[in-house]
């Protein structure tokens, strides 16, 4: 599928690519860096560049890691006399536009919360009622992207004047040429599910415009797993999948593997330009302690999904080997192929996605939502592979094999394969 782009868009493209000797980054799901799950409100001037100086130090950004965002909490309590928003002059001392201009002197570009309510959720400035005024605020700071969140809107406020102010908001920024992020479905998804009329409607109205659009809740740690247990977040499935989801309990499953579930139907929302949004890469992120083979699941999962690739860790800290994970070429050709994978079929917990693979035949996805080993068998033919056999690709491992016949794969418990099929 390709992306008509209007003339005021592809002017402000440009002269993005030139400024930093890259394409346009919303055309393809964004990869980069956000600070809020190391840091949370601690945030600064300072960590924000270390992180910025190792993304290119690392070569995270010359495998594509290029956007850093700056998230909530760097703003001042109060607007200024005339009403734009300004920095917290403590941590930011330089102040934002200074901070934009070295992001963009390392060659990456720049990003910034926003709250589309009348606070954030740390309590601060929203944008409520100063939608132009703030964009065009963003814009003298050569903002590229902005994030926007969803916190606080005044009382009795309806979901439908919600919806509206996020797509008002949304026009400003988009008129602006700055790409934009935003949460509006995961208000309808917490709130209604993910079967409800609210969510659908949610989803077309972001994928209008938006360059991406959160279709999850907030990555959580143990201490959320009460709450999201009580959340409608995933629709009903076949049995054998829906009792494998129930019985997922920990956080790296209830982060991962439901989300998987999530975001596997909504493939007709996504394309270039546009993206299903699941969250950050928690990878080496010492609040959550995933193993390895955990955080190459959840790469596994957010290529094949085309979700955005942004790392929210201490980048500088990262071992050799999830270094090498993040820089995987066939990884990261798959998330940024141009299209999100759809269901193929499944056999007992295990669900298989695949799309096109950019070097030839089929990224298969293999996801196991048991708690045990699973085999996966069945028939070529039913992977859409009409040849008498198939050579297999694990692009982890590199490891290959020809199938003959039938596929047979067996997918370690609650992780995800990610291979090539040729």
């Amino acid at each position: 599928m390709s992306l008509v782009l209007s003339a005021a868009t592809q002017t402000a493209d440009q002269a993005d690519a030139a400024r930093t000797g890259q394409p346009p980054a919303s055309l393809h799901p964004v990869m980069g860096y956000d600070d809020w799950y190391l840091n949370y409100c601690d945030t600064s001037q300072s960590q924000v560049l270390a992180q910025a100086r190792a993304l290119v130090r690392t070569g995270l950004a010359a495998a594509g890691y290029r956007t850093v965002i700056v998230d909530d909490c760097w703003m001042a309590r109060k607007r200024t006399a005339g009403g734009q928003l300004t920095w917290n002059k403590a941590t930011f001392p330089d102040g934002i536009p200074a901070l934009a201009a070295k992001i963009h002197a390392m060659g990456l570009k720049f990003g910034l919360y926003a709250d589309a309510g009348l606070r954030t959720c740390e309590k601060l400035p929203g944008d409520l009622w100063h939608y132009s005024t703030d964009v065009r605020t963003f814009k003298s700071w050569h903002v590229d992207l902005v994030k926007v969140d969803m916190c606080q809107f005044p009382p009795f406020t309806t979901y439908q004047q919600v919806a509206a102010d996020f797509t008002l908001f949304g026009k400003r920024l988009k008129a602006a040429g700055i790409a934009y992020s935003e949460e509006l479905p995961v208000k309808a998804l917490i709130d209604w599910g993910e079967a409800s009329p609210e969510y659908t409607q949610a989803l077309k109205a972001s994928s209008a415009m938006a360059a991406m659009w959160r279709v999850t809740p907030d990555e959580r740690s143990s201490a959320h797993m009460s709450l999201i247990q009580q959340q409608r977040e995933v629709a009903p499935r076949p049995p054998n999948v829906e009792h494998a989801l129930a019985r997922l309990v920990g956080t790296y499953a209830n982060m991962v593997l439901r989300d998987f579930a999530v975001d596997l139907p909504l493939a007709r929302y996504a394309r270039p330009g546009h993206w299903n949004d699941l969250d950050v890469l928690l990878l080496g992120n010492p609040n959550y302690g995933w193993t390895e083979a955990q955080a190459v699941s959840q790469l596994s999962i957010w290529a094949e999904l085309a979700s955005p690739l942004i790392l929210s860790t201490d980048i500088g800290n990262l071992s050799p080997a999830l270094l090498s994970d993040l820089e995987n070429p066939a990884m990261i050709a798959i998330d940024q192929s141009g299209a999100q994978a759809r269901e193929i079929t499944s056999q007992g917990p295990v669900i298989a996605a695949g799309k096109p693979d950019p070097q030839g035949g089929t990224a298969l996805l293999l996801v196991n939502l048991s708690a045990k080993a699973s085999w996966f068998d069945v028939p070529l033919t039913r992977l859409g592979i009409q040849a008498p056999s198939a050579s297999v690709t694990d692009i982890w491992s590199g490891a290959h094999r020809t199938e003959t016949g039938m596929f047979r794969y067996e997918v370690p418990p609650e992780s995800a394969s990610l291979l090539q099929l040729r």
